[in-house]
C-alpha cells in the first residue's frame, strides 16, 4: 500500500486483534483497498444464495449460524525432529520467538500448533464461515 497498490491477504489476515486494526488504520491513511482471501466470497453459489436470501428468498433474516465440522482426525502429536531438506525453518518463523523444529507440524499441520504460528481452527476455517453469516450484500 505504501507503493500505491491494492493489497490482498491471505486469511486470516492477522493473527490478533491489533494486527487487524493497524490493517485498518493503514488502509484508511492509504485509501488502498485491502481483501482479505476468502473462498465462498468468489463462489458463484455462495454469492447468488446470499443475494436470494438479502432479497427476501426466506422472509427477512434476522440471525446466522455458523458452524464447521470436519473428519480430519486427531492432531499429530509435536516431536523434536532434524529440519526437512529444502525447508528453511528460520524463514518459516517468520518474526515469531524461535523454536526447535517438531516433526509433522509445519506443512498444513502448522495451523494447530503454537499460538506463534497459528490460529487453530477458528483462523483456518472458521473465518470462512463467519465471513457467510456476516456477508452484507450490496
Amino acid at each position: 500500500m505504501q507503493g500505491g497498490k491494492h493489497v490482498y491477504v491471505e486469511k486470516p489476515c492477522s493473527h490478533n486483534p491489533r494486527e487487524g486494526e493497524i490493517l485498518v488504520e493503514i488502509q484508511k491513511k492509504s485509501g488502498k483497498i485491502i481483501q482479505m482471501g476468502n473462498q465462498q466470497r468468489s463462489a458463484p453459489e455462495s454469492i447468488d444464495i446470499i443475494g436470494q436470501i438479502h432479497n427476501g428468498v426466506i422472509g427477512h433474516a434476522y440471525k446466522a449460524v455458523a458452524f464447521y465440522a470436519n473428519s480430519r482426525g486427531e492432531v499429530p502429536v509435536a516431536r523434536t525432529a532434524p529440519v526437512p531438506d529444502g525447508l528453511d525453518w528460520d524463514l518459516f518463523q517468520g518474526p515469531a520467538p524461535r523454536t526447535p523444529y517438531t516433526d509433522n507440524t509445519w506443512d498444513y499441520n502448522w495451523h494447530w500448533y503454537n499460538w506463534n504460528y497459528g490460529t487453530a481452527e477458528a483462523g483456518n476455517n472458521a473465518t470462512h464461515e463467519l465471513d457467510v453469516a456476516r456477508w452484507r450484500y450490496r
